[in-house]
């Protein structure tokens, strides 16, 4: 699973428009979404019956829409994961997994699901939207998040050259999105299970283009897990 990306052969689709950029794929649903819990570290929980489904759904459709040279990298979390697993057996690759895009490190709320622990979590991201530099307790910085996710975005751009699939997660993409891939935060705010958004890199330049789309899930969509999830 750690071993260097290799690539996908085939001819380029109009998902890879542009000469680089991420396909990035928020993992299928989690037992972690079912059961609303925060995962950061202590608790990893892989996907749900419904969210390998999903998987298989998502890599058939990187397969199809996504040919051409591509590189394969994910969250060391399981449940994403399974899910580049899944990817890579599809496309037939091995992916490399990146520190820097765990879910965001929520500190003491971690495996808790009621409500004080929502409106906290809540509360922290609307603080960091308007530029407050506060942390979660016990957990990380506004600072800390927009450090690693920029470190995992230049990790991707030195390692390939054209296209990667990125297997993370939403709270980190809410988190960091807004300023470094220039996005409206309302616009990131209900990232879907198993949805792919895509970053164009143009030199330096991180750009979002294309969010939250899952139209290939079709009839496995599932429930949607956002500000109430």
């Amino acid at each position: 699973m750690d071993a260097p990306a290799a690539h996908a052969r085939g001819s380029h689709s109009p998902l890879l428009s542009h000469a680089q950029g991420i396909l990035y794929v928020r993992h299928p649903e989690s037992e972690a979404n079912v059961l609303g819990v925060l995962s950061h570290r202590k608790v990893d929980l892989d996907l749900t019956e419904l969210g390998t489904v999903q998987a298989r759904r998502l890599a058939h459709y990187l397969a199809d829409a996504a040919r051409g040279p591509v590189s394969l990298f994910c969250s060391p979390l399981r449940r994403c994961r399974t899910t580049a697993e899944i990817i890579a057996a599809r496309l037939g690759m091995d992916a490399v997994v990146i520190e820097d895009f765990r879910e965001l490190d929520v500190g003491d709320l971690e495996g808790r699901n009621d409500s004080d622990v929502r409106k906290t979590y809540w509360a922290v991201l609307d603080a960091w939207r308007s530029g407050q530099d506060v942390a979660f307790p016990g957990g990380e910085r506004r600072s800390d998040v927009l450090a690693r996710f920029r470190r995992g975005l230049e990790t991707i751009h030195r390692a390939s050259p054209g296209w990667s699939i990125l297997v993370a997660h939403a709270g980190i993409f809410r988190a960091a999105a807004p300023e470094l891939v220039g996005v409206d935060p309302a616009a990131v705010e209900h990232l879907p299970t198993a949805s792919v958004s895509r970053i164009v890199i143009d030199g330096d330049r991180f750009a979002l283009d294309l969010i939250g789309h899952n139209d290939f899930l079709a009839d496995v969509t599932g429930p949607q897990y956002g500000r109430q999830d």
